[in-house]
């Protein structure tokens, strides 16, 4: 008994074994087939989530183009800020933050409100629709969306004692320059 035992535990442990080392075979099939798939052997570019992903051939070597130029945020963005807080529940008013200094996907900037002004930088993420920044003074974070050449959204949330959420839909306005 204890022998039929050992060789169905032996048989089990195989098969077993024999499913791991398929599953990797098959994982590793496709992302081959995904790394060096139709873009590679002359059929369409690799389409993503997110937009298209188009692979430039290089000397056997792919690399991913950027697919837009990184935007310039530079410039005064004014707009209705809507927040909601334990402290002072549903609140709106105008915001308006300025952008001052922009170096590739770096920037920063200020804003004022009630308690003073802040200073915050920022960084625009790779694919280029979206950004965050932080400032020294802050115990939360902004996330904005860039949502055309001339809108954004900055949404800020905190946690904690005084915790926060809003977002502003911001426009960028004409300095007359």
């Amino acid at each position: 008994m204890k022998k039929e035992t050992g060789t169905k535990i032996l048989w089990a442990l195989t098969l077993f074994n024999a499913v791991i080392l398929l599953s990797m075979i098959i994982v590793w099939a496709c992302h081959h087939h995904n790394h060096h798939g139709r873009g590679h052997h002359g059929g369409s570019h690799h389409q993503g989530a997110h937009g298209s992903y188009n692979p430039v051939h290089q000397g056997g070597r792919h690399h991913q183009k950027e697919s837009r130029p990184i935007p310039e945020l530079t410039g005064t963005w004014s707009g209705t800020n809507r927040t909601i807080s334990d402290l002072k529940g549903f609140k709106e008013w105008e915001k308006t933050i300025h952008i001052t200094e922009q170096r590739d996907r770096r920037f920063k900037g200020h804003f004022t409100y009630v308690d003073g002004t802040k200073h915050f930088s920022g960084i625009i993420y790779p694919g280029n629709r979206s950004f965050n920044w932080v400032s020294s003074d802050s115990k939360g974070y902004n996330h904005g969306r860039i949502l055309g050449p001339d809108t954004i959204t900055a949404c800020y949330v905190e946690a904690g004692e005084q915790s926060t959420a809003g977002c502003a839909e911001l426009t960028r306005q004409d300095d007359g320059e």
